[in-house]
């Protein structure tokens, strides 16, 4: 957590398991989902010093991002 900066936009991985686990939680593609998502969300914050959750899954979706329905 940032002492100076509140909400900061994280990406990367998003998992942590122990040495065993860990080959399985090296694929990559959800560091690439989460950077896009944390990306987009941070240019929509620079423009409007606000973000709004379904401005940025509309956003993902015209870029090709695989979005998991908000209804889940």
């Amino acid at each position: 957590m940032s002492v100076d900066t509140p909400n900061p936009f994280a990406a990367g991985r998003t998992a942590d398991g122990d040495r065993q686990a860990g080959a399985s939680l090296r694929v990559m593609g959800t560091s690439f989902a989460t950077g896009q998502a944390a990306g987009v969300a941070a240019a929509y914050y620079a423009q409007t010093k606000r973000v709004d959750a379904e401005e940025v899954r509309l956003s993902l979706r015209e870029q090709g991002a695989l979005i998991a329905s908000s209804e889940l």
